[in-house]
């Protein structure tokens, strides 16, 4: 029964993980198809850029986090204020790095980057969420609604691109 469980799970988080992937490599797909090489790589530096900041800013919680919390369910609140407290120091210090690294390069990845941000710094707090949820216990609905999430997110920038709309409006729907 538990492997039964274990596969279960396996099976429906590398699912979501793989449908985002595919997702996200169509958006590339269409960048480059519609809005040529310049813009799929203002758009490629600026989530390079941005998952950075994503991984600057984790500083391990997505490990220990889940530990803590199952070690400590009473201390639930504190654990994650706490988490998403010292993940929001962590972006704002290595956004500020970034925002610079891609003012070097143009204002539009300067503006895409920026764009980006906003989502990694929601990223901050609901991955901060999702592992929370994991030391409880609950791992296939949280991370079926990120991948959903993300997925629509995708599929909305794609939309816009389709639609003429500028790259900078597909990120605003990424974020």
């Amino acid at each position: 029964m538990i492997r039964r469980a274990i596969l279960r799970t396996t099976l429906w988080l590398s699912a979501t993980d793989v449908l985002t992937l595919i997702a996200f490599a169509l958006v590339s797909i269409v960048i480059a198809r519609r809005l040529g090489a310049e813009q799929l790589g203002a758009y490629s530096l600026a989530m390079t850029l941005g998952s950075l900041v994503q991984i600057a800013a984790d500083a391990g919680y997505g490990l220990w986090l889940p530990r803590e919390v199952a070690q400590q369910p009473s201390h639930l609140h504190s654990l994650v204020a706490g988490a998403i407290a010292t993940k929001g120091a962590l972006w704002l210090i290595t956004s500020l790095a970034v925002l610079g690294i891609a003012a070097s390069v143009s204002t539009a990845v300067v503006c895409l980057t920026a764009l980006v941000l906003v989502d990694v710094a929601a990223s901050c707090v609901s991955f901060s969420i999702l592992a929370a949820l994991r030391g409880i216990e609950w791992y296939v609905a949280p991370q079926l609604l990120s991948s959903l999430y993300s997925v629509l997110a995708a599929t909305g920038m794609v939309l816009c691109i389709i639609a003429g709309l500028p790259l900078w409006l597909a990120v605003v729907v990424l974020a």
